[in-house]
């Protein structure tokens, strides 16, 4: 049931921002024409959906969830919005996806979702699959340092996520991720962070 109000309840958590998040996420990957995009924890792919339409028709667009509800209401969102997004049921921390095979990872609201021996492994793997040179960006909330803090994120429903929230860069950096910088983020409590696969890393 929960899949058939996601979208709408995303948004009112947002304060009708969410499709601005979107663009401010996809501006932080910089999605070009022909880039191969996989958006990990997808849910129910509107982001996935959204990136479809600048990367263009001959790209490959995926999205990778572990819940088939949520596949199933990310297919009639693809199919309703008229566009090819791969649909694959899985886990961050163990993505059924071949190495270097794509240009952006996109991984928005997920990490603060696993277990906490899972987020190392899910920036591994992301890395694993993003060929040299592709972009990762990571969404999540900051962590909260004030009481205003901690009541916005509490008023998206994750005030304790916001609590112990980690520090994106540095979970970046230390999966082996190069030119890790922070994007301008239409909602506060939420940071947008890349970083970069480079040449010469290894997985």
């Amino acid at each position: 049931m929960l899949a058939n109000v996601y979208d709408s309840l995303v948004q009112l958590l947002a304060g009708g921002r969410a499709d601005t998040l979107r663009r401010a996420t996809l501006a932080a990957g910089n999605l070009g024409s022909g880039d191969d995009v996989l958006e990990v924890g997808c849910g129910t792919a509107t982001l996935a959906i959204r990136a479809r339409t600048l990367v263009g028709a001959c790209a490959r667009v995926t999205g990778v969830d572990v819940s088939a509800s949520m596949l199933a209401q990310a297919r009639r969102n693809a199919d309703r919005a008229g566009v090819r997004v791969e649909l694959t049921r899985g886990r961050a921390e163990r993505l059924p996806l071949s190495d270097a095979s794509f240009d952006v990872v996109l991984l928005s609201l997920v990490l603060h979702s696993l277990p906490p021996d899972g987020v190392g492994r899910a920036i591994g793997e992301a890395h694993r699959v993003l060929r040299a040179g592709g972009r990762v960006v990571v969404v999540e909330f900051r962590r909260g340092t004030g009481p205003v803090d901690r009541l916005k994120a509490t008023a998206m429903l994750h005030g304790h996520v916001a609590a112990a929230a980690a520090d994106p860069g540095r979970l970046l950096t230390a999966g082996g991720f190069a030119a890790v910088v922070s994007h301008p983020s239409p909602l506060s409590a939420l940071g947008i962070t890349a970083g970069t696969r480079t040449p010469t890393s290894t997985t």
